[in-house]
């Protein structure tokens, strides 16, 4: 395989190695980027799910830990607070505004997936030295609360400091918070061999191919090349998609809901199969509901179009979920079912372009082995051995203009 090619999909010719004893066989394109973006840092967390898989997780109030879509605790009274935390870092570097703002829309959606109303959102952000970062440091605020304003989501806590490592790589980090009944949280998981897969929200487009990939990328001078991994959010679309979804949790003809986020398509099939043993899926490109002309089944199955959610439907109630997305004006279709075999399937027609199992998909990727090493003892500050300043109003006036320590009350 040429190198410039796994390049471009962000694998490595090791893990490319990895696929060929594991597939037993070549991929094709479409199972190429597949794999490519779901073997991403990531999605696959391959660096850091060792160490993270040593932080604690479960504790007396602990509803839903590691592996769903966002956690909940339980806060009594028979209600659970569901939580998600995510960073938006490299497609907020390249476009400050849509960047984060696609981050807002992502987290929204992993808590409606759990079946919970949001209600508030948090962030925790880093920049480099002003004035030089303004356009990150103004773009990015004002995606995040541009798009929980448009919702009716409410911005109600952050922080926010300015150093210069943060100069060029700025790190968007926001929650989102909401509240759900214990015994109506959803877990995003294909069961039951037959049921319908229907995809919901917008038309897919080729906005943010390979936004995974990307996002797993170090940037450099060429980062601002990768535009088009960006993605566009659309509030208003959301809007819809959070009541439609709330209508759905009343009704028992949805077995799952799934976000398209990072890896789009590929990645909430994939992961919705991937939590029951011995579940698959078979699905249909040419029904996904399109924006353009001429997309390939390689470009709707790496799709990272905003406002789209995956909905496993009980077999034979499918018109009556379609009612309730028709009442909030959205566009869905059945794109397929579950199965029994294990394997994601992609048909385009009657042309199956690709077929790969889904443990391969989301627990083939290679885990990366770190070398630790210790950290330096932390610098000691002896306030008193500091001498006073020459100029006690001087300084004085220069720590008044730190960024660092201004109000952030227009926050």
């Amino acid at each position: 395989m040429d190198e410039r090619r796994l390049r471009e999909v962000a694998l490595t010719p090791d893990e490319y190695r990895a696929i060929l004893e594991q597939l037993k066989r070549a991929p094709n394109e479409v199972e190429l980027g597949m794999l490519g973006v779901l073997w991403s840092e990531h999605c696959s967390y391959k660096s850091s799910k060792a160490l993270l898989r040593r932080l604690p997780s479960s504790g007396p109030g602990v509803v839903q830990g590691p592996g769903e879509n966002a956690g909940a605790v339980e806060i009594g009274d028979g209600w659970a607070a569901v939580f998600k935390v995510e960073s938006h870092n490299h497609p907020s570097a390249i476009e400050p505004y849509q960047g984060a703002a696609t981050g807002v829309g992502g987290i929204i959606r992993d808590v409606i997936a759990m079946g919970a109303r949001p209600i508030a959102l948090l962030n925790s952000l880093r920049f480099g030295p002003m004035p030089a970062s303004s356009r990150h440091f103004e773009g990015v605020v004002a995606g995040i609360g541009g798009y929980g304003n448009c919702i009716g989501i409410p911005t109600v806590g952050g922080e926010v400091y300015f150093e210069e490592c943060y100069a060029n790589n700025p790190l968007v980090n926001a929650m989102c918070v909401g509240l759900v009944r214990t015994d109506q949280l959803m877990r995003a998981r294909a069961e039951g061999t037959g049921n319908s897969l229907v995809l919901v929200g917008a038309d897919t487009g080729r906005d943010g191919i390979h936004g995974a990939s990307f996002a797993s990328l170090e940037l450099d001078e060429r980062s601002s090349e990768r535009r088009p991994a960006v993605q566009v959010g659309n509030p208003f679309l959301e809007k819809c998609l959070l009541e439609a979804c709330m209508d759905l949790s009343h009704t028992d003809a949805v077995i799952a809901i799934q976000d398209l986020g990072a890896a789009g398509l590929t990645s909430a099939v994939a992961e919705c199969a991937g939590r029951v043993d011995g579940a698959g899926a078979r699905i249909d490109v040419a029904r996904v509901p399109r924006r353009e002309r001429g997309m390939t089944p390689y470009d709707v199955m790496l799709s990272e179009s905003q406002e789209r959610m995956l909905v496993v439907v009980q077999r034979g109630r499918e018109r009556e979920v379609e009612s309730i997305f028709e009442a909030w004006d959205l566009t869905s279709a059945a794109i397929g079912e579950v199965t029994g075999d294990g394997l994601l399937t992609v048909f385009d027609g009657r042309d199956e372009v690709a077929r790969l199992p889904v443990k391969l998909l989301t627990d083939g990727a290679p885990m990366r082995r770190l070398v630790g090493f210790a950290p330096e003892p932390p610098y000691g500050l002896d306030v008193d051995a500091l001498p006073p300043p020459a100029d006690p109003g001087a300084s004085l006036l220069r720590l008044l203009a730190s960024p660092n320590l201004t109000s952030r009350r227009g926050l």
